[in-house]
């Protein structure tokens, strides 16, 4: 089972997670404040950057690019490359199979010599084809 053939199922997922990690970072953040007003500055300091990171990865989907550790990513531009590859590689299938029923049925085609092929060849051949 690919996530890819259940667009609603994966956009479900994205928003409970994206969800989640907004409720858990903003509950971090008014406790680190918290913390923070009573005097506890090593609680608050955890908190608060604890808060900031489960913010930061709640929408790290709205992010054009990363950097971190030495490593860039172009989150949006990779996705959409990657969906446009797949396209085009789908449609290269498709191509290939009409290329080669072509090729096959003019290769066994070629050795009538007292007859032209059927006019319903080409018909059947689209058919099966558009199937």
């Amino acid at each position: 089972m690919k996530v890819e053939e259940y667009p609603r199922a994966r956009t479900a997922v994205v928003f409970i997670a994206n969800t989640v990690l907004t409720v858990t970072g903003g509950f971090n953040l008014l406790w680190g404040s918290f913390q923070a007003f009573h005097g506890n500055q090593t609680m608050a300091i955890t908190c608060l950057t604890a808060g900031l990171l489960l913010l930061l990865a709640a929408t790290i989907d709205r992010f054009e690019l990363l950097k971190g550790f030495g490593i860039e990513a172009k989150t949006r531009a990779l996705d959409k490359a990657l969906s446009e590859a797949g396209v085009t590689l789908d449609q290269l299938r498709h191509l290939a199979e009409i290329t080669s029923r072509s090729i096959v049925s003019l290769t066994c085609g070629a050795g009538r010599v007292c007859c032209l092929p059927l006019k319903t060849d080409p018909v059947r051949a689209a058919i099966s084809i558009e199937s």
